[in-house]
């Protein structure tokens, strides 16, 4: 697994329990910049998801 994926996952809490509103995927977690802890987003975590930042498209 991606190191930098890894350091994400660590760096966030559990999202909401729901589907990703873009993908459907249920792989959403709450992150917040170090220098802005109030502004808490929800980011999707799957590879195929456009709105994700670790979206890959249809590379392998």
């Amino acid at each position: 697994m991606d190191r930098s994926f890894m350091a994400f996952m660590n760096q966030t809490k559990d999202g909401p329990q729901e589907p990703c509103p873009t993908c459907g995927c249920w792989g959403l977690r709450r992150y917040a910049e170090p220098t802005d802890p109030d502004n808490e987003k929800v980011i999707c975590t799957s590879r195929t998801c456009p709105s994700s930042p670790f979206y890959r498209g249809n590379q392998p």
